[in-house]
């Protein structure tokens, strides 16, 4: 017959929660008590000389009580009622019940979900787009003040050198002048 962990505590002063602990560490159940092997188990964890004690006695069952029979002298006269098997909870509510719902709402979320995933990607194909051609135009742009730049330069250059080469065309075709005009003048030719 089991012992109850509490009659254990009470006789050998052990926790019943680590007497419990220890059983289930050892593999006995104690959900019924302690079974005789749990109990011989523990005395020896437990290092507890049961020679000077008495051995333990599973708790006797107190005396069952007198079971007493009571007669009626009410017979039933009235037949119970008997009832619908439906519920009519707009009954319970207080009205119709109807509210505002969707028949299928994950459905219409899929289809958003779906428009909304769509769009994310419209938008960033669209940035995307931008971004190639904003980075064209800029490549455009600074290729363009480059060679404005560099033709500004040369414009500065060109103009310069056209000067000089005008003034020094100018110097030279009056020095050529004065040589013809000596020429002429040598060869007896009027000028």
């Amino acid at each position: 017959m089991n012992i109850s962990l509490g009659q254990f505590e009470r006789q050998h002063g052990v926790n019943k929660g680590t007497a419990s602990r220890k059983a289930r560490d050892l593999g006995f159940a104690t959900a019924d008590g302690l079974t005789p092997e749990a109990y011989k188990a523990l005395l020896t964890e437990f290092n507890i000389d049961t020679t000077a004690q008495e051995p333990a006695q599973p708790e006797e069952p107190a005396q069952e009580p007198l079971e007493v029979t009571v007669l009626g002298t009410c017979t039933p006269t009235m037949e119970a009622p008997t009832f619908n098997s439906s519920v009519a909870l707009a009954r319970l509510r207080g009205g119709s019940g109807d509210i505002a719902a969707y028949a299928d709402p994950m459905a219409a979320i899929e289809q958003a979900l779906s428009l909304f995933d769509a769009a994310e990607s419209a938008m960033a194909a669209d940035l995307a787009q931008r971004q190639s051609l904003l980075q064209q135009t800029q490549s455009a742009a600074r290729a363009m003040a480059a060679k404005a730049a560099q033709l500004q330069a040369q414009q500065a250059e060109y103009r310069i050198k056209s000067d000089v080469m005008a003034m020094l065309q100018n110097q030279e075709q009056a020095n050529l002048g004065e040589l013809l005009g000596k020429a002429a003048a040598l060869a007896g030719e009027p000028s």
